[in-house]
């Protein structure tokens, strides 16, 4: 799962045609998120759907319409499917920002509002971010390791 920190008022582009606002924070673990999408893509509330054989089935006690605009106030772990293979995650604020996870098809591109807007900001394939997180562990890993050999040594 990506996730992308961004700031209130600010959006991700999914693919071509679905944006994800971050709208309000509602308190310090709850924050208001709105979905567009084309009319012809479902989202659904995490809670309304379940795994099985290997796609979304609507839970059976529940009724669910196609949206082209949603908003949703969640909690952090909240989420929603969007179509058949996006799931968009609110993982809590930190810092000011909304940390949002979001798991999609290898194949369709997840972008901050400043990489489509013109800006020269490098777009990085989810196979580079994922090297550069298991460099940033390794790092961190090293350095634990290097504080706890010091801490180790008589004095």
């Amino acid at each position: 799962m990506l996730v992308l920190n961004t700031k209130k008022h600010d959006y991700i582009l999914i693919g071509k045609n679905i944006r994800v606002h971050v709208e309000d924070y509602v308190t310090d673990s709850s924050m208001s998120i709105s979905f567009e999408a084309p009319s012809d893509v479902t989202i659904w509330r995490g809670g309304l759907y379940r795994a099985g054989a290997g796609k979304w089935s609507p839970h059976p006690c529940e009724s669910t319409e196609s949206l082209t605009n949603l908003r949703i106030t969640f909690r952090k772990g909240d989420y929603v499917m969007i179509g058949d293979d996006i799931k968009v995650q609110f993982q809590g604020n930190r810092k000011g920002n909304a940390s949002i996870g979001i798991a999609a098809p290898r194949e369709m591109k997840v972008l901050r509002r400043s990489l489509f807007e013109g800006q020269n900001a490098p777009v990085i394939s989810q196979d580079e971010r994922a090297a550069r997180q298991k460099r940033a562990e390794t790092q961190i890993a090293k350095a634990k390791q290097r504080v706890g050999d010091a801490l180790a040594r008589p004095v």
